[in-house]
Formats: structure tokens, C-alpha cells, sequence
């Protein structure tokens, strides 16, 4: 049988990690949107895009989002890559386009080592495929397109879209 003083101290125990759990700093919204991002100087600004109710019979949704690097010194953009084989993405330039890209698995995914400088803008061009899953791709879908910037998937922006797709 255990004592009273095993419980009182159990007591102690659960009372000092609730105070100390509750001097935690809470996320807020912004920094959830970070989450993923490797906190890189890359922002885009609209990172999620809602196409609303499509009917898959209406053909190939496209959609831009617009990308900056906001910090002080180059960023590197070493890999585009899509969460699904219904998603490509192609990244505009001043230079030129890059891709289209598609689904790790699926597509090889070349190297790009884009450079943008600070202060600097592109494109990133999707084109979503919403009867590429036939009849069984009914319903809400959320896809991403990632752009890795040096540090593997932890350092990837993460641009997302949704749909709710009819027949």
C-alpha cells in the first residue's frame, strides 16, 4: 500500500507542471503558417487558395500565387514538388520558367538552385486536375505544392489549394 506521502507528492508534481506548462508562449496564427517553412525569407501572399465547389466535367483548374523573398540575403529555391499527381506547378521568372512539376514518386524532380534575390518576386503557377482521380476524387480535397528552399522538406513553403469536387 502506498503512502499518503506518495500521493501528496504526486499532487506537487501535477500542480508544477501545470504552472509551468501554462507560462508556455501560445502560437499564434502567424507562427502556425511558419510551421513547415523552415522560417525561411520566402513568403507568399496568399499561401492557400479555396477554388470552391468544381464540377470535374469543367476541366483543368489553374491558379497563381505570388512569392517573395522578404528577408536580407538570397534565397535559394532547390526543389518544387506537388502533394498529388493531380497538381503541377511551374515557377515564372524574369528569367524563364521552371517545370512543370509534379508528385515525388511519380515524376522525377530535378534540382533547380533558383536563385532570388531580396526583395525579388516570382510566380508559381499551379494547374489542378480535378478528374485525374475519377469518379472516386468527389468530394473536399487539399493539395499542396512545395517549394524547398535548402533544408529538405523542413525548409519547404508550402503553397495549399482546396475544392470540393462534384461529378
Amino acid at each position: 500500500m502506498k503512502s499518503i506521502y506518495f500521493y501528496w507528492f504526486l499532487g506537487i508534481i501535477g500542480v508544477v507542471g501545470i504552472a509551468v506548462f501554462s507560462l508556455l508562449p501560445v502560437a499564434s496564427e502567424s507562427d502556425l503558417q511558419l510551421k513547415g517553412t523552415g522560417f525561411s525569407a520566402l513568403v507568399a501572399s496568399e499561401p492557400f487558395f479555396d477554388f470552391g465547389t468544381i464540377s470535374m466535367s469543367a476541366g483543368n483548374l489553374t491558379h497563381t500565387f505570388n512569392i517573395k523573398n522578404t528577408g536580407t540575403s538570397s534565397v535559394t529555391i532547390d526543389k518544387i514538388y506537388t502533394s498529388c499527381m493531380c497538381t503541377i506547378a511551374t515557377l515564372i521568372t524574369q528569367s524563364g520558367n521552371e517545370g512543370p512539376f509534379g508528385m515525388q514518386g511519380h515524376a522525377s524532380i530535378p534540382q533547380i538552385a533558383k536563385v532570388l534575390a531580396p526583395g525579388e518576386e516570382v510566380r508559381v503557377d499551379i494547374v489542378f486536375d480535378p478528374a485525374a482521380h475519377g469518379p472516386e476524387g468527389t468530394g473536399r480535397v487539399r493539395r499542396i505544392v512545395y517549394l524547398e528552399t535548402g533544408g529538405g522538406p523542413e525548409s519547404a513553403l508550402q503553397l495549399s489549394f482546396e475544392a470540393v469536387v462534384t461529378p
